[in-house]
């Protein structure tokens, strides 16, 4: 099917008086139709409250996909909202839109992890910590390089008493270090913009904290 190939490269190579024609072809997938997609994603729709804008909640992946594509829409409604524990299978997930809120768990999927046990999904522009699996009883977290923002409960490890963001890191989630009870040190990144309600409630430990002045935005009861 002609309208499924690209053709990515054609080289032109002169042998003696006959020339070599190499033509290097792409197949690209045809996109999975509504029902196609309803089939492989238990799916809610929800109407903002304040918008009145009707969008689709992703819940549950139930799909055999080792490699998955997250939609932006299914049929004409925007995906705005993920929240899927994603099964031991896949191997890789890309999200087509960045307009999306991410609340799942990847912990399952352990070939995404990094050596240190880090999940982190990219999502457009934005690298999101999702998931540590590594020691659980580590007493220090560094959070690697590139990191801009995480999800809610990534990093609530019980014997953490350091913990370390990354400069570019943006957003500290809600619930991000709640009841980390040992926690005493938290050092957050020059440029960081936003804490999320409850991201230190119940760290008991912690009797000072530096906020740099670039965070505009504190949601209440965050600490």
């Amino acid at each position: 099917n002609k309208a499924n190939v690209e053709i990515k490269s054609i080289l032109l190579e002169n042998v003696g008086t006959s020339t070599k024609l190499d033509i290097e072809e792409e197949v690209t997938e045809k996109p999975l139709s509504a029902k196609e997609l309803k089939k492989i994603w238990t799916a809610a729709t929800v109407i903002d409250g304040d918008t009145k804008e009707k969008f689709i909640k992703l819940r549950a992946y139930k799909g055999s996909a080792a490699k998955v594509t997250v939609p932006a829409k299914i049929g004409k409604t925007p995906v705005r909202y993920f929240d899927c524990d994603m099964p031991e299978h896949v191997t890789s997930v890309t999200f087509e839109s960045e307009d999306i809120t991410i609340r799942g768990s990847f912990r399952a999927c352990k070939s995404l992890a990094d050596k240190d046990g880090f999940i982190v999904i990219n999502v457009g522009s934005k690298f999101i910590l999702t998931d540590y699996i590594g020691e659980e009883d580590v007493n220090e977290i560094v959070v690697p390089d590139g990191v801009t923002e995480n999800t809610s409960y990534a990093l609530r490890l019980k014997k953490m008493k350091k913990i370390s963001f990354p400069k570019g890191f943006k957003v500290l989630a809600e619930h991000s270090l709640s009841n980390c009870e040992l926690l005493d040190t938290v050092n957050l990144p020059e440029g960081m913009e936003e804490i999320k309600q409850l991201a230190f409630i119940g760290c008991y430990s912690l009797k000072k904290l530096y906020i740099p002045a670039s965070v505009n935005k504190i949601d209440s009861l965050s600490i």
